[in-house]
């Protein structure tokens, strides 16, 4: 970022609070016999907390999600039968986000930067839903 064109240039890109410079998200899904697996990983790169008086590199974050799902729609003639089953685990491994000590998190009380992280830990649901 530049203010104007005699002013210097500030890198704001991958930095606390701003965007980071690499993101991904990736998955694989597997499907056979009305099971289906998904699982997601989602990678959040390193970047640096330039809000203290000497800079200091944030860690990488990757998180796991995983889904395990039964359709049982026309498959079974029974009590089954439109019957779905879903087991999802968010944040699997149950990762913390890097921890940040700056001034402006320590007076707020929060030791992770929102913008690239999530407080939330492992988060496990169980769905069933029945189509009559």
């Amino acid at each position: 970022m530049q203010a104007a064109e005699e002013s210097p240039v500030f890198e704001e890109v991958g930095t606390i609070g701003r965007p980071v410079k690499l993101r991904l998200i990736g998955g694989l899904l597997w499907a056979h016999k009305g099971f289906t697996t998904n699982l997601a990983i989602n990678y959040v790169d390193s970047y640096l907390n330039d809000q203290g008086s000497s800079p200091t590199q944030v860690s990488s974050w990757t998180t796991t999600n995983l889904t395990i799902s039964y359709d049982a729609e026309s498959r079974s003639d029974g009590w089954l039968e439109g019957t779905r089953i879903s087991l999802s685990a968010i944040n699997l491994f149950d990762q913390d986000p890097p921890f940040i000590d700056g001034s402006h998190f320590s007076r707020t009380g929060v030791f992770y930067d929102p913008s690239a992280a999530n407080p939330r830990g492992r988060v496990v649901s169980l769905q069933i839903t029945k189509q009559w």
